[in-house]
């Protein structure tokens, strides 16, 4: 499964993602998770522990029932409604998730140059998130586990 998030909103999210580098001021342990890169694993599962994995990284944000119910609505708002579900999800993402995690680590000012070096992933149509993708959030989340 290849997802497209659309341009506009693909910008924000890019620059975001950045907070995942906050794994790296832990220690070397905790980056054992992205070990798991390179398994393989069947397409299925990998969409179900991404998943999970979500559910499980946003409920440090929201709780377990708020981000059960956040996940409903973007699942059902991707099927239904994708632009209201793109925006919902970029604004708990960029403004709510991302600050808390710098709230709750160390900010480092590199990572606002770093930060525009994601946007070479949006490309004209969007940012695509493939597999690769997925399998970086999991091991983002895992290494989060603590």
């Amino acid at each position: 499964m290849k997802v497209v998030i659309p341009r506009l909103f693909a910008i924000p999210i890019a620059i975001s993602s950045v907070h995942g580098l906050t794994d790296f001021d832990k220690g070397v342990v905790n980056l054992l998770p992205y070990l798991l890169m390179s398994i393989p694993i069947k397409k299925n599962n990998l969409y179900t522990i991404f998943l999970l994995s979500s559910l499980q990284h946003f409920s440090y944000d929201i709780g377990y029932a708020k981000s059960i119910l956040l996940h409903s609505f973007w699942l059902c708002g991707f099927k239904y409604y994708a632009n209201i579900a793109w925006i919902t999800f970029c604004i708990f993402y960029s403004c709510f998730h991302v600050p808390l995690t710098f709230y709750r680590r160390k900010f480092n000012i590199l990572y606002i140059p770093i930060s525009l070096l994601f946007l070479k992933l949006v490309k004209k149509e969007g940012m695509y998130i493939d597999d690769t993708m997925m399998k970086l959030v999991i091991c983002h989340v895992l290494c989060n586990l603590s």
